[in-house]
């Protein structure tokens, strides 16, 4: 190692090291978002004495979109963003629009019971 002159290198090593680890974590992080949205479903059921259906799990899908939320805005500021910055936007702008969706059904839905 002192022969190739890696330990003068250690900083930049180690630096390198880090930025690694960071990005890992993001790669890491999008995928458990994706996986936690791949299996969840929504669980759609007749209203009673009506024709229009409710979602009957709003619950778990509002926690599993504020889970989505706070890990993404999170990322959206992170200094190790730069290899996924168009993957993070694109999946907060996803994540966002199901809420906002989610946030108007669960309005009507409201209002019918």
């Amino acid at each position: 190692m002192i022969d190739l002159g890696i330990i003068d290198r250690m900083e930049v090593i180690e630096d390198l090291s880090n930025k690694a680890s960071k990005e890992n974590n993001i790669r890491k992080d999008l995928d458990h978002m994706y996986e936690s949205w791949k299996q969840f479903q929504f669980e759609i059921v007749p209203m009673k004495n009506s024709d229009s259906t409710i979602i009957k799990n709003m619950e778990t899908c509002i926690n599993n979109i504020d889970e989505s939320l706070t890990i993404t805005i999170n990322l959206v500021y992170s200094p190790y963003k730069e290899v996924f910055e168009t993957e993070i936007n694109k999946w907060y702008s996803d994540v966002f629009l199901v809420s906002e969706v989610l946030e108007n059904w669960l309005k009507l839905q409201m209002n019918y019971m």
